[in-house]
C-alpha cells in the first residue's frame, strides 16, 4: 500500500478501485478452473464463465461493498484459492501465500493446525517461514523498532478485541478494533460474549456455548463423511493421503470448511466479511450449475438462498431494531452453517461417484 500513499487520495482510490476488479477477475477464473479440477468435471466452452455470473450474483452486493470501502479481501481470497491450487505440486509456494495472507487478516491461520493433521509438513513449514518473513520485510522501509511497534500495536488489539475492552480500556498502544461483543459481529464468539453480558453468568458463558456450537457442527459433518464413506479421521492423521482418488474433492471441500470455520468461529465476523466466502460460492457454484446425475442440486441452490436472505434481511437496514436483533443471535451464522453442511453434504456425494467413475476408468482426466 504505500506506493498508493505518495499518490493524491482520488488517484489512488482509482488505482485501488481498478486493482480490485483486477483481483476479482483473477480470482474468479482460479477459483472455477481449480474446483471443477476437483470435481473432475470436463471442460466446457462456457462453463466457466456460467459459474462466475452465478458466483458474482450471488455475491454482487459483497462485491459492490468491497469496491465501494476499498477492502483488501480479496488480497486473502487469492492466496486461499492459490494454496489449495499449489497444495499438491508446489507445497512450498502453497504455504509461501498463505503466510502472506496471515498479515493481511489473521483468520489465515486456521489453515496452519490443518496442514499439521493432514501431514502436510512442507506446506506448514513454509507458512510459519512466511509468516515470520512477512512479519519482518516492512522493516527495511520503516526500521525495525518502528515496525515492533506496528506489530505490537496488532497483536494488543486483537487480545483487547477478544477480552471485550473499549480503547479507553487497554493498556499501552494497541489497534483500535470494536470489542467482541460488537453488535454488528454475527460470529458465533460475538454472540455468546453478548449472551455472557445479559446473563450476567461469568466469562465461562462465551466458550462454552462456542464449544457445544463447534462440537454440534462437528459431529454433523462426521456423520455425512460417514454416510458417504468418506474418513474424516481414520487413516488421515499426520499422513499426506493424496492418492487416494475421490481425495482432491475432498480436500476442496474441507479448505472450504476452514474459511466458512474462519468466519463463524472468528472474535469478529460482520456481514461484509462473508465476501471471503469467495471460493466456497464458486464450489456450490460447480455443484448446482455442473453437479452429476444423482447429486441433489435443489438442496444446494435452497441453502445459498437461505443465506442471502439472512444476509440481507430483515428490511430497515442501518441499526433498526429487528436487523439489531437479527444481528444479536448471529443469524446469517446460523444460516452459514445450514448452508455449508448441505454442501458439504452434495460435495461428498459427488465424491463417491467420482472414486466410481475413477474405478471404472482409471485413465487420468483432463487437468
Amino acid at each position: 500500500m504505500v506506493p498508493l500513499a505518495h499518490l493524491p487520495a482520488n488517484v489512488a482510490a482509482l488505482v485501488w478501485k481498478l486493482g480490485t476488479i483486477g483481483l476479482l477477475i483473477v480470482a474468479t477464473f482460479l477459483a472455477a478452473g481449480e474446483t471443477r479440477r476437483r470435481f473432475s468435471l470436463p471442460v466446457e466452452p462456457n462453463g466457466g464463465l456460467a459459474v462466475a455470473a452465478l458466483t458474482w450474483l450471488l455475491l454482487a452486493d459483497k462485491i459492490v461493498a468491497e469496491l465501494q470501502l476499498g477492502q483488501c479481501d480479496f488480497l486473502l481470497i487469492i492466496p486461499f484459492i492459490l494454496g489449495l491450487r499449489w497444495m499438491e505440486r508446489r507445497p512450498w509456494a502453497a504455504g509461501a501465500v498463505l503466510g502472506f495472507a496471515f498479515h493481511i487478516k489473521y483468520l489465515a491461520l486456521i489453515f496452519l493446525p490443518y496442514l499439521i493433521v493432514r501431514g502436510r509438513w512442507k506446506m506448514a513449514g513454509s507458512m510459519l517461514a512466511s509468516i515470520a518473513f512477512f512479519a519482518f520485510l516492512p522493516s527495511l522501509y520503516f526500521g525495525w523498532e518502528t515496525n515492533l511497534s506496528y506489530l505490537q500495536s496488532a497483536f494488543q488489539g486483537m487480545d483487547r478485541m477478544a477480552q471485550g475492552q473499549t480503547a479507553e480500556g487497554a493498556a499501552g498502544v494497541a489497534a483500535n478494533i470494536y470489542p467482541i461483543q460488537w453488535i454488528r459481529s454475527v460470529s458465533f464468539p460475538s454472540v455468546g460474549a453478548r449472551v455472557s453480558d445479559a446473563m450476567e453468568m461469568g466469562s465461562w458463558v462465551m466458550p462454552a456455548m462456542v464449544g457445544v456450537v463447534a462440537i454440534a457442527i462437528l459431529i454433523v459433518a462426521w456423520s455425512s463423511y460417514s454416510a458417504h464413506h468418506q474418513p474424516l479421521f481414520s487413516g488421515r492423521l499426520f499422513t499426506d493421503d493424496d492418492r487416494e482418488p475421490a481425495r482432491p474433492t475432498v480436500v476442496l471441500l474441507e479448505w472450504c470448511g476452514l474459511i466458512t470455520a474462519a468466519l463463524l468461529f472468528s472474535p469478529q465476523t460482520t456481514a461484509r466479511h462473508m465476501i471471503l466466502l469467495f471460493p466456497v460460492f464458486v464450489a456450490a457454484a460447480q455443484l448446482v450449475l455442473r453437479a452429476r446425475p444423482g447429486t441433489a442440486r435443489l438442496p444446494i441452490a435452497l441453502g445459498l438462498a437461505v443465506l442471502l436472505l439472512a444476509l440481507t434481511l430483515p428490511p430497515g437496514g442501518g441499526n433498526s431494531a429487528a436487523l439489531n436483533a437479527w444481528r444479536w443471535i448471529g443469524g446469517a451464522s446460523w444460516a452459514l452453517t445450514a448452508m455449508f453442511l448441505i454442501f458439504l453434504a452434495s460435495g461428498l456425494r459427488e465424491s463417491r461417484a467420482i472414486a466410481s467413475e475413477q474405478r471404472l476408468s482409471p485413465a487420468p482426466r483432463e487437468r
